[in-house]
């Protein structure tokens, strides 16, 4: 029995978001607000190759209606959704010292120094800067940690509603 192998060579992020199933090759575009689309293309009639061409145009397709200018940077960047955060808003923690409470907001954010990830945190405290004070400090340091991301973040619906000057 003499069957025809069918190789399909592609790039490393052209099978992403794609998957295969029995009868299918499935599509599962992220949408900007925490969804997902799907389709699925099947192979039983035209083959596998077919199937995956049709698959990426469709991937493609779906991913420039849901991101627009910002499909390509998340179709290239592996991590790019999951490194962001959920909310620019600082985190009100107490934190008690011997007798007494601290009350601060902290800002924590994730910085790149040659290609290694390394944490930034900024307290604020209630007690030195006022409450309003340490919020308003705290949020301008988390604004300036993601400032390269903003737009993308706005795009997105996690930008902040007040612009801090």
């Amino acid at each position: 029995m003499s069957g025809t192998h069918v190789s399909v060579k592609v790039q490393k992020n052209q099978y992403r978001f794609i998957s295969e199933g029995k009868t299918a090759i499935k599509v599962s575009v992220p949408t900007p607000y925490d969804g997902r689309r799907y389709r699925s293309v099947g192979f039983k009639k035209i083959g596998k190759a077919q199937a995956f061409k049709i698959a990426i145009e469709e991937r493609n397709r779906i991913g420039k209606e849901e991101w627009g200018v910002f499909w390509s940077r998340v179709l290239s960047d592996e991590s790019l959704l999951s490194r962001l955060p959920r909310n620019l808003e600082p985190t009100f923690q107490v934190r008690s010292v011997k007798q007494s409470f601290v009350y601060e907001y902290v800002a924590n954010w994730m910085s790149y120094e040659h290609g290694e990830p390394k944490k930034v945190a900024c307290r604020y405290s209630c007690n030195e800067h006022g409450k309003l004070g340490a919020y308003l400090k705290a949020k301008k340091a988390l604004l300036d940690g993601y400032r390269d991301q903003l737009k993308f973040l706005a795009f997105i619906g996690k930008s902040p509603v007040v612009d801090l000057k």
